[in-house]
């Protein structure tokens, strides 16, 4: 990150990334939004997927924002994941590859075309449920951080069994 900000402080670019106070200001309209879906009550879950968790600390504060403004005693309390191969929010506890793939390669045949990242968290919904962290009745939002066409170059690998090291257990190679 350190190279980044002597970058943007050298040429005229624009930082963007989860540093930046605007970007972090609008990503909190998120929780704003959640919260509207659900009829203005706090969902038991909110799975995010993330790197370097700037799109947490944005749902975070627009979920304590309307916790201020309609008095809820609603705490937060963050669940870790394990190591993933969605490179981008590769930092903390992740789900394991095959979990993510399967989780990517189920929501595919709903006919949402969702990212790597968005598969692990999808991945991480499953684990939670199958663990009974999450109860049946839970009302559980998983947030999708990008579209899966960021990512077609890796879907169209993925069932090519084109990936090195990977084998590709549920692919659905081209006709």
């Amino acid at each position: 990150m350190q190279l980044i900000r002597e970058v943007t402080a050298e040429l005229p670019i624009y930082l963007s990334n989860s540093l930046n106070s605007l970007r972090l200001e609008g990503q909190k309209t998120v929780a704003i939004e959640i919260l509207q879906q659900f009829d203005w009550e706090v969902p038991d879950w909110v799975i995010v997927p993330g790197g370097n968790l700037g799109n947490i600390y944005a749902f975070y504060k627009g979920f304590q924002m309307c916790k201020e403004f309609a008095g809820w005693d609603t705490e937060f309390k963050p669940v870790t994941a394990a190591t993933t191969f969605a490179s981008a929010i590769q930092i903390g506890d992740p789900v394991s590859i095959d979990r993510a793939i399967f989780a990517l390669k189920n929501f595919d045949l709903t006919g949402m075309f969702i990212c790597p990242h968005t598969g692990v968290a999808l991945a991480a919904l499953i684990k939670l449920r199958n663990s009974g962290v999450i109860q049946p009745n839970d009302r559980t939002v998983v947030v999708s951080t990008a579209h899966g066409l960021k990512f077609t170059q890796s879907k169209i690998d993925y069932h090519s069994n084109a990936i090195p090291d990977m084998a590709s257990r549920f692919a659905n190679p081209p006709m």
